[in-house]
């Protein structure tokens, strides 16, 4: 797959997330400007009131209003983008395949020396192997 394309697209893509953010803030910034005295903010967002505050976050409402459709589908396409141009690990169907030997559960009870029971997901080739298995490992264990 040519990525130089998908690359562009890419690119086109992030300019125009870029530019609607841009003009959210500026447009958020110039209606906390209205809550300055001095029409001036302070540059040091730490500084500002509650009132710049109030103004920024209510126009940054009514932008995302205006704008939060299409800077939603923007980033959408940018996922989708990035996603493509992702390369791709060869398939490989055994991968769907069951497995060759079939799982067998038990219910394996000790009554004799614990009186306790448990689940096992044992692989064996029949529910007599599986069987087997746990009672050589209960032989084994410590």
């Amino acid at each position: 797959m040519d990525h130089d394309p998908l690359t562009r697209q890419l690119s086109l893509r992030r300019i125009e997330e870029q530019l609607i953010e841009t003009e959210i803030d500026l447009a958020s910034e110039r209606a906390a400007s209205r809550a300055c005295r001095k029409r001036q903010l302070p540059s040091n967002r730490s500084d500002w009131n509650d009132a710049i505050w109030r103004r920024y976050l209510a126009e940054a409402v009514q932008m995302e209003c205006a704008y939060g459709r299409s800077l939603r589908q923007i980033r959408m396409e940018i996922t989708n983008i990035e996603q493509l141009s992702m390369p791709r690990l060869p398939f490989d169907p055994a991968l769907l395949m069951e497995p060759k030997i079939p799982k067998h559960r038990m219910l394996v009870v000790e009554e004799l020396v614990l009186r306790d029971h448990g689940g096992f997901i044992v692989k064996a080739n029949s529910p007599d192997a599986a069987a087997a298995l746990l009672v050589n490992a209960h032989d084994d264990a410590p």
